[in-house]
C-alpha cells in the first residue's frame, strides 16, 4: 500500500447546463482495462477504501474513484432550498457526468462499479449508455421495486447547516446502515481521509432529493448485455432477500457475490481480496 496522501486530479467536463469540474483519484497502469468506480449517498469518493484500490489494480486494472457533483472536491451546486418539483439534476445526469468524466480521460470503454447510491447509477450508466460500459458490478443497492416486506428505516432529520451537526449525522447514519459491522476506527480513518483532501460533506440532501428519479428499473435492467457482477452484504439492513432475488434476475446473466456479516455502507478489509478477485473474474 502507498503510504501519504494521494494527489487529487481534475476533469473539466461540460453539460447541458454549464461546466462541472470532477475530482478524481487513480491507481494502477495507464495501459491497462479502466474499472470506475462510481461512490454512493452522502459520501465522497473514500467511500471506495483506498486499499481495495490498490488491490484491485494489482489485478491488472487502471482503477478511478471519483467525486459525483456535490461530493468531494467536485462542483457544488449553489443552492440552499431544494425545490422537489424542480430539482437541479437527476440520477441520469448523474450517469452522464461518468460518461463525460471517461470522455474527458480518454476512455473509450470501462468497467463500472457502483457503491449503493452510485449502483443506482451505474444501472443507468449500463442502460443509457450501453457501447461504454465493458462489465457492472452495482454493490448494496436494488432494481428500484419494492420487494417483501418494508423495512424500518430510520427517518431522515433535516440536514444540519453546521459542520458538527453534519458530522453528528454522518456518523449516525452510516453506523446505523453498517449496523454491527460498523468499525469506528475505520470510519474515522475514512473521515480522516476525506478531511486531509479537503473535502466538505457531500450535499447528501441534494442527493437524497434526486435518488428516486432513478425509478424502477426492473424491465429497463433486461436490456443489459454486458457481464454482471451484484455484490451483496449479507446483513444490509436496506436490501430484503427478496430485493435481492429480484436484482440478480433482472439481468439476462448475473452472478451475484455475498459479502458475509457486513451491513450497508461498508467494505472492510478482511473482503478486499475476494471481492478484487471476483471482479477481475467476471470481466474475463
Amino acid at each position: 500500500m502507498t503510504d501519504g496522501l494521494l494527489n487529487d486530479q481534475f476533469a473539466t467536463v461540460s453539460t447541458p447546463t454549464g461546466t462541472l469540474h470532477l475530482a478524481y483519484q487513480a491507481f494502477g497502469n495507464r495501459d491497462d482495462p479502466v474499472f470506475l468506480l462510481l461512490t454512493g449517498w452522502f459520501s465522497d469518493l473514500t467511500l471506495w477504501p483506498r486499499g481495495f484500490c490498490e488491490v484491485l489494480a494489482d489485478r491488472g486494472f487502471r482503477v478511478i474513484r471519483y467525486d459525483h457533483r456535490d461530493a468531494g472536491l467536485s462542483t457544488r451546486t449553489d443552492i440552499d432550498v431544494i425545490d422537489p418539483d424542480n430539482l437541479p439534476y437527476t440520477m441520469s445526469d448523474l450517469a452522464a457526468d461518468a460518461v463525460r468524466l471517461l470522455d474527458a480521460l480518454g476512455i473509450e470503454k470501462a468497467h463500472v462499479a457502483g457503491f449503493a447510491f452510485g449502483a443506482t447509477i451505474s444501472h443507468l450508466v449500463a442502460i443509457e449508455h450501453p457501447d461504454r460500459v465493458l462489465s457492472l458490478v452495482p454493490f448494496a443497492t436494488t432494481t428500484g421495486r419494492r420487494a417483501g416486506p418494508r423495512r424500518p428505516r430510520r427517518a431522515m432529520p433535516a440536514y444540519p447547516t453546521d459542520p458538527e451537526g453534519l458530522s453528528r449525522l454522518h456518523k449516525e447514519r452510516f453506523a446505523d446502515m453498517a449496523r454491527e459491522s460498523f468499525d469506528a476506527e475505520d470510519y474515522g480513518a475514512r473521515r480522516k481521509e476525506s478531511a486531509q483532501r479537503g473535502a466538505p460533506f457531500t450535499r447528501g440532501d441534494i442527493q437524497s432529493a434526486v435518488m428516486p428519479t432513478a425509478g424502477d428499473r426492473t424491465e429497463r435492467l433486461a436490456e443489459v448485455r454486458v457481464p454482471v457482477l451484484v455484490v451483496h452484504p449479507e446483513k444490509d439492513p436496506l436490501i430484503t432477500p427478496e430485493a435481492l432475488k429480484l436484482h440478480v434476475e433482472a439481468f439476462p446473466d448475473a452472478k451475484v457475490l455475498v459479502l458475509e456479516d457486513i451491513g450497508h455502507g461498508v467494505l472492510p478489509e478482511r473482503h478486499w481480496a475476494k471481492m478484487a478477485d471476483a471482479m477481475r473474474d467476471r470481466t474475463l
